[in-house]
């Protein structure tokens, strides 16, 4: 498993973000994001979501859950999706989605 550390310098790299601008868009000094990005210290909760927020990654995936890197993003679709649901529809889409996680191995 990937560390926050580890996951944090990949994402800088590949999106080419430095510290700074980690930092002017979190408000995070950067002596502590030099912190976080040697390994050194964990950041706090609300740390990691605007680190996540500054690099556009999930911040499951920043903490080194074995996520997309993007899949805060298609959680906001779904829940945009969602709420243009009235009631029945939802009701609807609970019904299908539990009908596809049912286990059909079992003999009738």
């Amino acid at each position: 498993m990937s560390t926050f550390a580890d996951r944090m310098n990949e994402a800088m790299q590949k999106y080419d973000i430095s510290i700074n601008e980690i930092s002017r868009r979190t408000g995070i000094n950067v002596g502590t994001l030099s912190h976080y990005k040697r390994g050194e210290f964990e950041p706090k909760q609300t740390n990691i979501y605007l680190i996540s927020k500054a690099l556009n990654v999930s911040p499951g995936w920043l903490m080194g859950m074995d996520l997309p890197e993007n899949s805060y993003l298609l959680d906001s679709e779904i829940l945009r999706m969602w709420k243009k649901l009235d009631y029945e529809q939802q009701v609807a889409v609970v019904q299908y989605i539990q009908s596809l996680t049912t286990d059909h191995t079992e003999e009738s």
